[in-house]
């Protein structure tokens, strides 16, 4: 029990989620001071810029698709009325289920 506990801790993607808003932040910082930047010869700001946009996108499909890898291919998530609601139509003969 406690391995599952562990494999299914939300410890990794809170650290994804703090993560994507600090880089968020950053990026964001980055390009107003780059635009609001009256000289155009700050490449450094725009080199940092572009670097956390694609950390940002990189972060947020992680953080997108984790909830997938820690069920697995699997399962199936329902609410309890909708597990309920199936189980009442295969006990009228409603629904024939179909092997996964």
């Amino acid at each position: 029990m406690e391995r599952a506990m562990e494999e299914h801790s939300l410890f990794a993607w809170t650290i994804m989620v703090v993560g994507w808003v600090v880089m968020l932040m950053v990026n964001g910082w980055a390009g107003s001071h780059y635009i609001a930047d009256r000289s155009a010869g700050n490449t450094g700001i725009l080199i940092l810029h572009i670097l956390t946009g694609l950390i940002v996108i990189y972060l947020l499909m992680h953080i997108l698709w984790f909830p997938q890898r820690m069920l697995g291919k699997g399962t199936k998530v329902r609410t309890k009325a909708a597990a309920q609601a199936d189980a009442e139509l295969l006990d009228a003969g409603l629904v024939i289920e179909t092997p996964q």
